[in-house]
């Protein structure tokens, strides 16, 4: 059926383009039965496939994008928007059955599984269109005179909870580099892959998927999120489920500037908690140093968005038939009648 559309300058569809983006990378180590933990948990939630965490590692990002824009005819020449964006993201590939038991690799996409923004139209449109769990809150960069970058995010959260507890914009996570080490010579495979040129990382890839890598288009990042909508009669269950991939890719970087290290640190927060379910989000209230540290620029186009598992509704409680809903009135009409009935007989 087609889309409704309504006048909602907040949800502005793909594809999209955005020029000369300031990219702050930093490759943080996470656990890696951590980080399968999200997978199994979020994205593998069907059956005939898996999605499987390559490296102990991922990225923490730090974005500012001085210029977004829809390429969709209807939306085109409404304007630009422009935003700060941090998230973490690491590698995945996707396993299909080939025969019965049997996985075979087919291809290698990123997930995601926290990113946060500072502008509602990206929001908005990150989670309802694309499926990423986009939350709004403050973020604040700068540069200081020596060349250290640094960057914090704050989000609107409960630090603890309890019923007295009001909601307050709380700090996330914050990130500061040494000084800048200078530039370096362009990317032979262009962000992110090249971070698998890392020694570290490079050792925990199994072999036969480094020589897929090596095939994949320069500067391509695919992307998978879990796209799904509360149901509201029923809030524990989902109306929609999707696994949604789309394409990221990069041009025109520059070539890399290097940071001579960085620290981050995760602060305590109840609502990023979940109780303690795997978010893939490195624990909280740690504090870390970065194993690789760099900044370029680049232009993104965001694009090629497509269904890649769509899930049923089945497991929806069935909502009760009209004629037993009347039963259920009637009785309660009735009962609250005798008991009137009864006290004006008491009295």
């Amino acid at each position: 059926m087609p889309f409704l559309e309504t006048f909602d300058p907040q949800q502005i569809p793909p594809p999209y383009y955005f020029r000369n983006v300031q990219v702050n990378a930093f490759m943080v180590p996470i656990d890696l039965a951590y980080l399968q933990g999200f997978c199994d948990t979020y994205l593998n939630i069907g059956a005939g496939y898996r999605y499987q965490a390559m490296v102990p590692f991922g990225y923490l990002m730090v974005l500012n994008y001085p210029s977004l824009v829809s390429e969709d005819p209807k939306f085109a020449g409404m304007g630009y928007v422009t935003q700060k964006e941090i998230y973490i993201n690491f590698p995945v590939v996707r396993l299909v059955a080939a025969s019965g038991n049997f996985l075979l690799p087919m291809d290698f996409s990123w997930a995601f599984p926290f990113i946060a923004v500072n502008d509602a139209t990206s929001a908005i449109s990150g989670r309802e269109i694309l499926g990423f769990r986009k939350l709004l809150g403050e973020i604040e960069t700068a540069t200081d005179p020596d060349g250290r970058f640094s960057a914090s995010l704050a989000l609107p959260s409960f630090k603890t909870f309890g019923r007295d507890v009001p909601q307050r914009t709380e700090p996330i996570l914050s990130v500061k580099t040494g000084l800048p080490l200078g530039g370096g010579t362009a990317m032979d495979h262009l962000f992110p892959w090249s971070l698998l040129g890392h020694d570290s990382v490079a050792d925990s890839i199994e072999d036969t998927w480094l020589g897929m890598i090596a095939d994949i288009a320069p500067g391509l990042m695919s992307v998978i999120n879990l796209k799904q909508f509360r149901e509201a009669q029923h809030p524990t269950m989902a109306a929609y489920q999707a696994l949604v991939g789309c394409d990221s890719v990069f041009a025109n970087c520059t070539a890399p500037s290097f940071y001579d290290g960085a620290e981050y640190q995760i602060y305590p927060n109840a609502s990023l908690d979940e109780n303690g379910s795997p978010t893939g989000f490195p624990p909280l209230g740690t504090t870390g140093k970065s194993l690789m540290s760099l900044q370029f620029s680049a232009d993104l186009r965001f694009d090629n968005v497509r269904n890649l598992y769509r899930f049923t509704a089945a497991g929806t409680p069935p909502a009760p038939p009209p004629f037993q809903e009347a039963i259920s009135d009637c009785e309660r009409f009735l009962l609250s009648g005798w008991r009137l009935f009864t006290l004006g007989m008491v009295s």
